[in-house]
C-alpha cells in the first residue's frame, strides 16, 4: 500500500507547518499499515485543523477511516 499525504499552501501558509503536518500524518498512518490489503494507493489531503489537532485524536480518526477500507 502506498500512502500520500498532500498538504498545499492553502492549508499551511509556512513550508516549515506543512511538513510538521505531512510527519504528523505519516506517523499516525504508518503502525496502521501492517492491517491493510496490499496493492493500492492512498491519497490524504488534511485540513487547517489538523495542525493543533492532539496526536491521539488524530491517529483515531485516521484508523477509523481506515477501517472503512
Amino acid at each position: 500500500m502506498r500512502v500520500a499525504v498532500v498538504v498545499s499552501k492553502k492549508t499551511a501558509k509556512t513550508a516549515v507547518m506543512r511538513n510538521r503536518i505531512r510527519r504528523r500524518f505519516y506517523a499516525a498512518i504508518a503502525p496502521l499499515l501492517k492491517n491493510i490489503k496490499q496493492g493500492g494507493l492512498m491519497v490524504f489531503y488534511p485540513k487547517k485543523e489538523v495542525a493543533t489537532t492532539p496526536f491521539l485524536i488524530l491517529k483515531s480518526e485516521i484508523e477509523a477511516t481506515l477501517r472503512k477500507f
